[in-house]
């Protein structure tokens, strides 16, 4: 009976902690993340940037409530938007060898984002601390995600209810 409790808690304490599932993904993979991060801060894909110089992929979320009018006058400067923030994308051209010409394929990590507590809470609670809340989140232990003492993700407060979620390194 021991055993049985012991394995259900284990796997309650696993179901969500999937970072891997943020790794080696394709252009089609890291929007659907993307869109997901969208879903869960009622809010949408409105922009994707490509910075080949750092090799990385920005997709810019807007709120629903955000018009493309609206989004056009925020790209020029006219208005303010409170609830847009970027999602970073890491990548490499896994394969490449620029000596032999292969040019390689783009495979993808999830880097970071930068919102409101509440727009990164629930991220960081899917992917890798479904264990933490908006009650207990505060502490050094939950704002951190290791495996084996490793560190592979952190989410901290960057200022004024700003917070940054990052992910270090995969398996």
């Amino acid at each position: 009976m021991k055993k049985i409790l012991f394995f259900l808690l284990l796997s309650v304490f696993g179901f969500g902690q999937n970072p891997e599932k943020l790794c080696n993904l394709n252009f089609d993979e890291a929007k659907a993340i993307a869109n997901d991060i969208g879903l869960m801060t009622n809010s949408r894909v409105m922009d994707i940037a490509d910075r080949e110089q750092f090799n990385k992929t920005l997709f810019e979320i807007v709120p629903n409530a955000f018009s493309d009018s609206d989004y056009a006058k925020y790209k020029n400067g006219e208005v303010k938007c409170e609830g847009c923030f970027k999602v970073h994308f890491s990548y490499l051209m896994k394969g490449e060898n620029k000596d032999l010409e292969i040019k390689g394929v783009k495979t993808y990590k999830f880097d970071e984002y930068t919102a409101k507590f509440l727009n990164v809470l629930p991220f960081w609670q899917k992917y890798f601390r479904p264990d933490v809340n908006q009650e207990n989140y505060n502490t050094s232990d939950n704002k951190e995600f290791r495996i084996n003492h490793q560190l592979y993700a952190m989410l901290y407060d960057k200022r004024n209810g700003i917070w940054n979620l990052k992910m270090f390194r995969c398996q």
